[in-house]
């Protein structure tokens, strides 16, 4: 088991060294599910490697029922004041209830230990969007914090934030390209 932990220190650190050497900004994501982990645990790691790096705590609230979430373009935007997520681009249907997270560039974890780890992929060019004809208004950043605001395991959160990008589609904020996302709870890895 320590031979296969040092291959994965060594490959890891790669990973994320490589970039640094390359001069370009990749994100980076890792999971080790139960089975891999010396202590059973699972473990999801993400490298933000966009400008906002700030990290604060969104507390769960209570809405009324049939009140609507608004939909934000701009969770990114260091820019931006603390808690200002952006501009309103739609709305959603709110929960009566919503979960205490972790709140990034990419938010990543909820106080039931689930877990969301972002990395930018390539996409095709005749599915890159154009935002002033695009009707999508779902970025990976808006899915994350929904998911993280509603759901305790990584199955439901995998579940929902593939019914949002049908539902609502799905609208790239990081240059036009699409998203990967490992989803995570104490366990499995999805």
């Amino acid at each position: 088991m320590k031979k296969y932990f040092h291959s994965f220190l060594r490959i890891s650190l790669i990973a994320l060294l490589l970039p640094a050497w390359m001069n370009v900004l990749p994100c980076t994501i890792i999971a080790v599910g139960k089975k891999a982990s010396a202590d059973g645990s699972v473990i999801i790691s993400h490298t933000d490697c966009g400008a906002d790096c700030r990290i604060r705590v969104v507390h769960g609230q209570s809405f009324k029922k049939g009140a609507m979430a608004p939909v934000h373009w701009g969770i990114q935007d260091i820019h931006r004041p603390l808690n200002d997520f952006g501009d309103v681009i739609g709305s959603i249907p709110q929960v009566e209830k919503t979960y205490t997270y972790f709140h990034s560039a990419y938010p990543h974890m909820n106080e039931h230990q689930l877990a969301i780890a972002e990395s930018t992929t390539s996409q095709r060019e005749e599915l890159k969007v154009d935002m002033a004809f695009c009707k999508q208004i779902i970025t990976v950043e808006q899915a994350q914090a929904f998911a993280l605001q509603r759901y305790k395991s990584a199955r439901e959160a995998t579940a929902f934030i593939g019914y949002l990008m049908n539902k609502y589609g799905f609208l790239p904020s990081c240059e036009g390209e699409s998203e990967t996302l490992v989803i995570g709870d104490t366990r499995e890895i999805w």
